[in-house]
């Protein structure tokens, strides 16, 4: 039998052990007010008793339905503690789809902010929940969270985790169907922050959070590697263009994340030019490729963005593209497979190396994209001679 044990990698325990190591430091900022990291602590112990109280055990579904706020954080944390699976629902979601993903999922406690609850009482009568704990303001047939969390006390510990179990359920928006549960890890998240941690030097100062913490991109790119880490984090209840370049300049900010379009406003806000942004070292983008001409407009503050990925789908895209035509010309065409390959690589070439580096004039991006290209060319070269 073998001895070897191995580290409890969990969410909760964590956030515990940095709350341990650097309790004084400041861990969430939100609307004026800040915790440190022991506060937080101290708050996620807490919460995990209370759901523990009331019978939230291992496994457990416990979900979380509102607009950007440290309850939800709290929550996640003390779920990991407990060895239960925190479900985040979309606050746009309508009535019937806020049900099916509740039921779905199984989710036996929902906890909601105030702008939420009346969506979750219109369904009331049709979800399985057996607790219903309100983040805010007091309301009807809702239990307050603030006076449960001071009469809890704190757990001492929390349970140990495998790295399979589930730390969360994220669901898709269901375009196509149903909305589908993705099941997420305590490894997932654990060596998600280990590679980003080796590859990324923006998670040094502060953090802004402003993107939806029920989406993995506002959740899991930048905020629980930050705090994980130990580095504040200043959080939004939702996106305000205006308001981020102000929170930038006042707390420093060193990194965030967003989709394009969060970019554009920020650049289109009237602050934009006169705002202080050197403190910035990077800023994520997720959700589609940025422009380039957003890129030269933050590029000329001296920011720089981290979306390496896209060039790597599109590679990706480039190369099934090629197989398929590949085949269908091997097949059918009967043109020599080399000729095939040649086309290809021109086309490529001309469109990535012709259209961007001459229109645009950037020697930097011209010596990024002769990267991509040797390995679009060294792949292609593969895949014809496995046809061959």
């Amino acid at each position: 039998m073998s001895n070897l044990q191995t580290a409890d990698i969990g969410l909760g325990q964590t956030i515990l052990r940095r709350a341990a190591i650097s309790p004084e430091k400041p861990a969430l900022t939100f609307e004026g007010v800040t915790q440190s990291f022991a506060e937080l602590g101290d708050r996620v112990r807490r919460m995990a008793a209370l759901l523990r109280a009331g019978g939230v055990s291992a496994g457990d579904r416990v979900g979380y339905i509102g607009l950007n706020h440290p309850v939800f954080l709290e929550m996640l944390y003390a779920c990991g503690c407990l060895g239960a699976v925190f479900v985040p629902l979309n606050f746009r979601l309508t009535g019937p789809e806020m049900r099916f993903i509740a039921n779905d999922a199984g989710i036996s406690v929902m906890v909601a902010d105030s702008m939420l609850r009346p969506l979750v009482d219109s369904e009331r009568d049709s979800l399985q929940c057996s607790r219903y704990i309100t983040a805010e303001a007091d309301a009807d047939n809702w239990e307050p969270l603030e006076p449960l969390m001071a009469a809890a006390t704190p757990i001492e510990a929390s349970e140990k985790v495998d790295g399979d179990d589930v730390a969360f359920i994220m669901y898709t928006s269901g375009t196509t169907g149903l909305p589908k549960g993705a099941m997420l890890t305590h490894g997932n998240v654990f060596w998600n922050s280990i590679n980003v941690c080796f590859g990324e030097d923006g998670l040094s100062g502060t953090t802004l959070t402003c993107a939806p913490l029920f989406h993995i991109g506002g959740l899991n790119v930048t905020t629980l590697l930050s705090l994980g880490k130990g580095v504040e984090v200043v959080l939004l209840r939702s996106f305000d263009a205006g308001e981020v370049l102000s929170l930038i300049e006042k707390h420093s900010v060193t990194t965030m994340f967003g989709a394009p379009t969060m970019f554009l406003m920020m650049v289109q806000d009237e602050s934009f030019a006169t705002r202080d942004l050197s403190s910035i070292v990077t800023l994520t983008c997720g959700g589609a490729p940025v422009p380039v001409p957003l890129i030269k407009t933050y590029g000329e503050r001296g920011i720089n963005f981290c979306q390496d990925i896209y060039i790597y789908i599109y590679i990706y895209i480039y190369i099934c593209i090629y197989i398929y035509t590949l085949r269908y010309i091997y097949l059918y065409i009967y043109i020599d497979v080399y000729t095939c390959l040649f086309i290809f690589l021109y086309i490529y070439m001309y469109i990535h190396v012709y259209v961007y580096t001459y229109i645009y004039i950037d020697i930097h991006l011209y010596i990024y994209i002769y990267k991509y290209i040797y390995i679009y060319i060294c792949v292609c070269v593969s895949i014809t001679y496995i046809y061959i």
